[in-house]
């Protein structure tokens, strides 16, 4: 049986040698004072994850995406933790059909995977808003 702690291992040893450009405390932690510092790392992340010429993720699929993203903000949302597992489960699928650069896979699991060790509500806004402002940042 494949059980929480075994993922927990094979994702850290995954993302060990990734350098992530996000900050996840930022992300997550944000206060009023860092709102500035929390929008640039969200512009940051569009230019250089999602809007290069080589990214194969679109609007579309990017929306889809936050869609599921947006079900965390519910206020019947019983279970963010089993929530924040699907937006996972969706991510890797995603990934493994080609669909996504491996930077934007890498980067929103190691984002994902952090909120699932603490789902505590501030959190879960804080990540909504950032993917609120990435999805905006890639209109361009």
């Amino acid at each position: 049986m494949y059980n929480q702690r075994d993922y927990q291992k094979q994702s850290s040893q995954r993302n060990g040698d990734f350098p992530s450009k996000l900050d996840v405390n930022l992300i997550l932690n944000t206060k009023s004072e860092d709102t500035e510092r929390f929008l640039g790392k969200a512009e940051q992340f569009t230019e250089e994850v999602i809007n290069p010429k080589n990214s194969k993720i679109s609007t579309n699929q990017l929306r889809d995406l936050y869609e599921l993203i947006l079900t965390l903000k519910e206020k019947d949302c019983e279970n963010p933790k089993r929530q924040i597992a699907k937006i996972l489960i969706k991510l890797e699928y995603a990934y493994r059909r080609g669909n996504l650069n491996s930077n934007f896979y890498e980067e929103l699991k190691n984002l994902l995977e952090n909120l699932l060790r603490q789902p505590e509500s501030t959190k879960i806004k804080n990540f909504v808003d950032f993917m609120e402002a990435v999805v905006a940042y890639s209109k361009k």
